[in-house]
Order: C-alpha cells, then structure tokens, then sequence
C-alpha cells in the first residue's frame, strides 16, 4: 500500500446530518445507521432529553437545551482533538460557530461528509415541529422555525464546498419521504443530479448554478 493511500485510509471523518427544525433530521440518521455503525453520534437534543429525564421531566426547559447544546459542542471539539471519526446532528444555523467547526475539523485532518434534508416550505417544518411537540417531543416557536430555515439554506452552499462528500435530500412529501436530489463525491466536484431538475424544489436547483 503506498503512503498516500494509507494516509487517505486513516483519514478521520466528520458525519453532519443538517437541516432546518423539522425536516426529518433524526429518522434520517436511524435510517443509515441501519445500513451501517455510525459510531459516536453527537446530538444535542439527545443531550437535553437526557437531562429532563434525570430531573423527571417529560421535555428539556430552556436551561436545559442551553446546557445541551453546550455539552454537544465541547464533545464534538473533544473528538477532533482526539482524531476520533464522529456524527453529529445539527441545525446548522448559526454560520459563525459551524465556520469555525468546520475549519477546525479540517485543519485536523479530517473529512467532512455533509447529509443535509429539508423541505420545500418553511411551513412544513413548523407544522412538523407542532406534531413532534404533540407526541412529547421539544419545542421551537415557529418564527424561528422560519429563521433557522433561510439562515441554513443561505449557509448550504458554503458548507457544500468544503465537504468532501455530500447528499442533498427532500423530505417534503410523505408519500416519499427522504428523497435525494443531489449528491457530490469528491472534495472539488460538482453536485450531481438524481432527480429531473424539475421534480427538484427551488433551494434544490438554486444549489447548482
């Protein structure tokens, strides 16, 4: 085996599952983990069930979800100081901190494998956050459903160039949940369509130009 293709091998790598609240983020990584060992997931909302459950809650409070996200974040640095390949599950909103993360990552050594699903409309995911607040799951007030929805697709583009690998996909139409639009398979590649372009929602064929 040559150097170059062992240091390829050993290549640590970053998993981020990313969308807006809502889009069906977290059905998605028990998807692939049934094709696959995921390893170490880090998600913060996991986090934040935990602590409610230790304080005989049925959902994390605001306290408790600042907590998680805070606990998920010092974990998620800990593992690249480490080298340690990782998932992590995130909204990815906040363009400043992800920068960071990124970059860090990759300064690391690490590959960066993007997953990110959304929806047609903002709508849909605050509807869908409604039913998971119905069925015990945590709360987002709509209006930052909506914020979060056009801050991380104005971030998408930018995290696509830095991943090396990356799958697009809609979760828009329960009748065919978790369809993929679009994939990239090396560092400097363009995205490739899987879809007609008309079957593509607009954020979708944006990606492309």
């Amino acid at each position: 085996m040559s150097k170059q293709r062992e240091v390829i091998e050993n290549k640590p790598t970053l998993t981020v599952f990313a969308g807006p609240n809502g889009s069906g983020k977290t059905t998605l990584v028990e998807d692939f983990s049934h094709e696959a060992d995921l390893g170490i997931v880090v998600n913060a909302d996991a986090i934040g069930a935990r602590l409610a459950q230790k304080s005989g809650q049925l959902q994390a409070n605001s306290d408790q979800q600042l907590q998680a996200a805070i606990e998920a974040e010092a974990y998620r640095y800990q593992l690249i100081e480490q080298h340690q390949s990782f998932v992590t599950e995130t909204v990815m909103s906040d363009q400043v901190r992800w920068r960071k993360f990124f970059q860090t990552a990759i300064e690391h050594g690490f590959a960066i494998h993007l997953v990110f699903v959304s929806t047609s409309d903002p709508e849909i995911n605050v509807k869908r956050v409604g039913q998971r607040v119905l069925a015990g799951g945590h709360d987002v007030p709509p209006a930052r459903v909506r914020e979060r929805y056009e801050k991380v697709h104005a971030f998408l583009p930018e995290v696509i160039g830095l991943a090396d690998v990356a799958m697009i996909f809609d979760n828009s139409d329960p009748d065919n949940p978790h369809q993929i639009l679009l994939t990239k398979s090396e560092k400097d590649g363009d995205l490739e369509p899987m879809v007609s372009l008309d079957a593509m929602p607009s954020w979708a064929t944006r990606l492309m130009r």
